[in-house]
């Protein structure tokens, strides 16, 4: 094990830690090159991608701005628009440097299955006529890291893995200066210090040896004197510098070693010359006699330049025996030109993980903020005892919906289609926890229930919190205070910022990709996001708004999606240069930045509208707290009333008990008296017997003796008469006391229980009033635990759309303070291109970002993307981060979005597939050790919406299978438990499958696939026939009779019949089905099955045929494949083709069946039906997936017709 630091070291060290680790796995995960657009696509004609494989003995085929090749030659409106080349050269399977990897550190080959996708050891990007554009030459990070692990290695320390940069600029320098010089290849002249001379000095022996291999020079492969291939660790400049031979780093691999290289003539072989020649391996490369090496201005790029660049980064890297210099892709794209002529400046191209260099710069950071820090809690430091499970609290969520908790500003959605119970639990508790500090927050939310509508609710909440500050200002202009200088270019520039208390409320929503990122601009943006009652007052500065995909329409400019680069041209081009976009009828000017005439009344007017509309629903919301707190009060007060009783009933049984122990006491009073009379009047007699004469007086004799005593016995009787008179008084004037008390306290029992029914008898009033006004949104006791998840508390549609219409309110008035402060936003905006670029400093880009969150509420873009787009940002520079789909992200992707967040809510499902990471789990686990972080850090079988819900302390438990394991009890943050989506089929399939039961059924299901039942059902009140009503959903039990590896040509026969049903038949459209498989050679076989149904041949009625022709493609490209490279939501029907042979597969069926979470993301995207394809008794016996044989079962011995390649299913009616 390789340690970095001892045991006492510090939290953040090892945080800091972590991240490395988790850098150091992104180094060895590039991104698969560009492929192209699917032919008949909308893009295909202005996007291309070409494979050059250069082989010895071929012709060389032209570049693509080279004269002959159909691009450079073909008719492209120069003043409108012109093609930009990226071009990937050096192309390599990151398999083989993982295998190389592997190889090192003891690889055991678990964790991965078949990669192919391929990368290469650099990619840059030249303009239209092949010159090479600044910024734009990117190093690979695979193969540096390769070439580091095998030297110096992890056991060099700590710092084995820096100085990527150093050899990445090294690198950039080399090309930059080779693409000023001129480089004769072409030229026929003898010179034995041509062009070899001027290559080996600019790159070095490995570039002059590739290309002397290539055109058969025996010699090639000879290390040159003074120019050595170098070491990763010791380049600094490709230039001059003396440095160790290494033999093993000259060698390259040609595409095709088999083909030996032919010894050819260097002189007298003529040839064409300029960059546009047709170059053959068998013609020689000559020499120049005048060689020019001083640089001049940027040429063009030549094969020749690529293939020497290539192999001098492979051997540079000290990856040279994996690569083949001679692999070379160029993707062509075309890019517009500005209004004003200019084009866009390019942009690196996407060669390595863009995480890496994020998490370099966060495990740097001396300050990682809350978020980030509660997200890498130790696993130790979990506060697993303070967790709330909410399921068995329902309690704890009522109290979180009460009104007073419920922000006022609400989306402007349907005011009758509330947030339900879990969703505005999630709202209120987020804002509870961290609007007034920060943190994170972990929200649970599979798909279909309504994850993205919640957040819409979060973001309204934040806006109108930014609008009260905003109003709280006298003056527009107070808004701002003090400035940011810096000078550029010599050239003094400044920012003005915000005031300190206006800043915080920005608002980043993060998603895994950029399909996901549209989607949700899509559903903040487009008029389908609000209610039909508010589509007359929404509108926030439309005209600025990014268009949607296809030109459809928007509502305001609420959200920016800056995910790429091209939806950041797009929108500084749309939003800050007001140019029309393809299809756009008109380009309007920038009103949000306009002066308005007269400013100061404008926002007067909206500031005042926001302070009615505050006022109007804060009043409700008092109604309805009051009302809450009756309904609250009400318990309390029905146990008062009992209480009050019982005492009413206690007090006079005791009252009954005084009286009764007070007329003993008399009775013993009076029994006592008498016997005090009594032994009173003896003793007087006694007294009047005396003895008289000289005896009596003298006291002696027998007769006064005997008088004496009995005298003397007497007043002892007398006086114990007294005593028992004067006990039997007190214990009767005691008892009239205890009397008097009981009947007090019976007196002010009657009174409490009068009072107390009097309290009752109002609240019940207050209760049933609110009920009568407010119906089913006052809680009820009795509810069950689905009716409660699918109530919504206190949202009435009347306090809905008052907390709606601050909201808008709220927009406007952040319009109008952009108007009235319109200059100074405007030159605060002058740099937003700059800092698109991360041109611009810390300071400066954080003012900037600030000014342009104050005009535009959300920002949408990737986890990918946050590092380029927020790159000069530090700790806690965004107010709020909202991560979407946070399920579907490794747990690294989440931290540089952290990092720079205030605030972050993450929402998602670990239960749905799991990223992938293409280290194998024994090379993840080697990396780690190298780190010395605890093994909870391995990205395997984990997410970052996982790594969050970790530390929520509001959650629930889901109890998890996994085959050969116990149940186990999965921890996820708040629940978003009502399911909308799928109907009940697939929905109580997904909820045993994965969620235990923690989802509640609110799908409003309708008939598919048209919406309607026909005539003769509605008349008989049926539920529908085999005229309206699609098959319902099956398990295609397909009989195999061989398979070819996972695919079994029998399923794609069957596959056929249902699309044929589907499509032809019935007329559902192709983008309303989805074709999933656990296997890519399943996937390839079904792509085949529908290439050869010729979909694109049956035009559906009234359908265009070019629109048919783009669906069909759009359908193979995007619709069919495995379950993680599908994009997108839920599809009407999803066909899950199985694939593998009863015999064959058992091992590839363990897999799929290794977690629920596969199948769960596959069920869960079947709206309307799922028809599952393949071998039940094979795949019925697997764990997860013997719940569909639930499904009803068709048995299919199908068989392919001997011509026309059609489908014959013999004997068996679909039904």
């Amino acid at each position: 094990m390789y340690e970095i630091g001892g045991p006492m070291r510090s939290e953040r060290r090892r945080r800091a830690e972590v991240v490395g680790y988790w850098r150091a796995v992104e180094l060895f995960c590039p991104p698969p090159l560009p492929s192209a657009p699917p032919n008949g696509s909308r893009g295909s004609t202005r996007e291309r991608v070409q494979r050059v494989d250069v082989r010895p003995g071929e012709p060389w085929p032209p570049l693509p701005w080279q004269e002959g090749h159909p691009l450079a030659d073909g008719r492209v409106d120069a003043g409108r628009e012109v093609w930009r080349h990226t071009v990937y050269g050096g192309v390599f399977p990151p398999a083989a440097a993982r295998g190389a990897l592997g190889a090192h550190v003891g690889e055991d080959h678990s964790g991965v299955r078949g990669q192919r996708d391929e990368t290469a050891v650099f990619a840059l990007t030249v303009d239209a006529d092949g010159v090479l554009l600044d910024g734009t030459a990117v190093l690979s990070t695979c193969a540096w890291a390769t070439g580091r692990v095998r030297h110096p290695g992890p056991g060099s320390g700590a710092g084995w893995l820096d100085g990527f940069t150093a050899t990445e600029s090294a690198c950039t320098g080399a090309i930059g200066r080779l693409s000023r010089h001129h480089m004769p290849y072409a030229c026929v002249d003898d010179a034995p210090d041509g062009w070899r001379a001027l290559l080996l000095d600019l790159l070095g022996s490995a570039a002059v040896d590739a290309l002397d291999t290539l055109t058969g020079d025996t010699t090639a492969g000879t290390p040159r004197a003074g120019v050595p291939g170098q070491r990763v660790d010791e380049a600094t400049s490709p230039r001059g510098e003396d440095a160790r031979p290494r033999a093993d780093a000259l060698a390259v691999v040609p595409a095709r070693d088999e083909i030996p290289p032919p010894r050819l003539a260097r002189q007298g072989a003529a040839q064409a010359d300029g960059p546009a020649a047709h170059r053959t391996a068998g013609v020689a490369l000559a020499q120049s006699p005048a060689l020019d090496v001083r640089e001049g201005p940027a040429r063009p790029l030549e094969l020749p330049d690529l293939i020497a660049f290539a192999a001098h980064v492979a051997d540079l890297c000290g990856v040279a025996d994996l690569v083949s210099p001679t692999s070379i892709r160029v993707h062509s794209r075309r890019v517009r030109r500005r209004a004003d002529g200019t084009l866009p400046d390019a942009e690196p191209a996407l060669l390595n993980s863009p995480l890496a260099q994020d998490l370099e710069r966060v495990a740097a950071a001396d300050d990682h903020g809350a978020p980030l820090t509660a997200y890498l809690t130790a696993p130790q430091d979990v506060p697993v005892s303070a967790r709330i499970d909410v399921r068995e609290n329902p309690d704890v969520v009522l109290e979180a919906v009460a009104p007073g908790s419920t922000p006022l500003g609400r989306w402007p959605a349907p005011a009758r289609q509330p947030l339900v119970l879990g969703q505005q639990f999630a709202v209120n508790t987020v804002l509870a926890e961290l609007a007034d500090g920060g943190g994170l927050f972990s929200v649970h939310g599979p798909p279909g229930t309504g994850a993205t509508t919640m957040l819409r609710d979060l973001i309204a909440a934040v806006v109108v919190e930014r609008a009260t500050r905003l109003a709280a200002l006298a003056r527009p202009a107070d808004g701002f205070a003090g400035r940011v200088e810096w000078r550029r270019e010599g050239v003094a520039r400044g920012v003005a910022r915000l005031r300190p208390e206006l800043t915080g409320h920005e608002i980043v929503v993060v998603s895994s990709d950029d399909g996901a990122a549209r989607d949700i601009t899509a559903e903040l943006s487009a008029p389908a996001a609000l209610g039909e009652e508010w589509h007359a007052e929404a509108s926030y500065c439309a005209g600025q708004a990014v268009s949607l995909p296809g030109g459809a329409p928007v509502w305001g400019a609420v959200a920016a999606p800056l995910g790429d680069a091209d939806e950041r041209r797009e929108f500084l081009d749309r939003w800050w240069r007001g140019e029309r976009s393809e299809g756009d009828t008109d380009a309007p000017a920038p009103a949000s930045l306009s002066p308005a005439p007269e400013p100061e009344p404008g926002w007067g007017a909206a500031k005042a509208e926001f302070l009615r509309a505050v006022r109007h629903a804060r009043a409700l919301r008092d109604d309805r707290a009051s009302a809450a707190r009756a309904l609250r009060d009400l318990g309390r007060l029905d146990a008062g009333v009992a209480d009050a009783e019982a005492a009413v009933v206690t007090a006079r049984e005791n009252e009954a008990d005084a009286s009764a122990a007070l007329s003993a006491a008399r009775a013993e009073l009076r029994q006592a008296t008498a016997a005090y009379e009594n032994a009173r009047e003896r003793a007087e007699r006694h007294r009047g017997n005396r003895p008289g004469g000289l005896r009596g007086a003298l006291g002696t004799g027998r007769v006064f003796t005997e008088w004496q005593d009995g005298d003397r016995w007497l007043q002892g009787e007398l006086n114990r008469a007294h005593l028992a008179r004067g006990a039997a008084l007190s214990e009767a004037m005691r008892a009239e006391r205890a009397r008097d008390e009981a009947a007090g306290l019976y007196r002010h029992a009657r009174e409490r229980l009068a009072r107390a029914g009097e309290a009752v008898s109002d609240v019940r009033g207050r209760v049933a009033r609110a009920r009568t006004a407010w119906g089913a949104h006052v809680p009820e006791d009795h509810l069950t635990d689905a009716e409660r998840e699918l109530s919504s508390p206190w949202a009435d549609e009347e306090f809905c759309s008052a907390r709606t219409r601050v909201f808008l309110a709220a927009l406007n008035l952040h319009r109008a303070f952009v108007a009235a402060n319109a200059r100074t936003v405007r030159l605060n905006l002058l740099p937003l291109e700059e800092v698109l670029a991360g041109a611009a400093p810390p300071d400066v880009a954080l003012a900037v970002w600030q000014s342009l969150f104050l005009a535009v509420p959300v920002v949408s873009t990737t986890f990918a993307s946050c590092g380029r787009l927020f790159g000069p940002l530090g700790a806690g520079s965004l107010g709020w981060v909202l991560a979407d789909g946070a399920g579907q992200a490794v747990p690294q992707a989440a931290v540089g979005a952290l990092w720079r967040a205030r605030r972050a809510v993450l929402v998602g499902d670990p239960l749905q597939p799991e990223p992938v990471v293409p280290l194998s789990l024994s090379v993840r686990g080697r990396l780690r050790e190298a780190y010395g972080v605890d093994g909870a850090w391995l990205p395997a079988r984990t997410s970052a919406q996982a790594v969050a819900d970790r530390v929520s302390v509001r959650g629930t438990t889901v109890r998890v299978r996994r085959p050969g394991e116990a149940a186990g009890a999965v921890w996820v943050g708040a629940p978003l438990r009502v399911h909308r989506r799928c109907e009940r089929t697939m929905f109580e399939l997904s909820n045993d499958i994965a969620y235990d039961g923690l989802l509640v059924y609110g799908t409003q299901e309708r008939p598919f696939p048209g919406g309607r039942l026909c005539h003769a059902c509605v008349g008989a009140g049926r539920d529908g026939c085999r005229d309206c009503v699609y098959p319902l959903s099956c398990w295609v039990d397909v009989l195999p009779g061989g398979a070819v590896g996972a695919w079994v040509p029998e399923e794609g026969v069957a596959l056929e019949r249902v699309l044929t049903l589907l499509h032809r038949e019935w007329r559902v459209g192709l983008d309303r089905v989805r074709i999933l498989s656990p296997f890519r050679e399943v996937v390839s076989g079904c792509v085949r099955t529908v290439r050869e149904m010729q979909l694109e041949s049956s035009v559906p009625p009234g359908v265009p045929s070019d629109a048919h022709r783009r669906q069909v493609a759009a359908f193979l490209a995007e619709h069919i494949g495995t379950v993680r490279t599908v994009r997108g939501g839920a599809s009407d029907v999803v066909v899950l083709v199985l694939g593998t042979h009863p015999r064959d597969g058992a091992r590839a069926r363990a897999w799929a069946a290794g977690s629920p979470n596969l199948l769960n993301g596959v069920v869960g995207r079947a709206r309307r039906r799922l028809f599952v394809i393949g071998h039940q008794e094979s795949w019925g016996a697997e764990p997860h997936f013997a719940l569909l044989t639930r499904l009803p079962r068709h048995v299919w011995p199908a068989s392919r017709a001997a011509t026309g390649g059609g489908a014959v299913v013999s004997g068996v009616r679909y039904q």
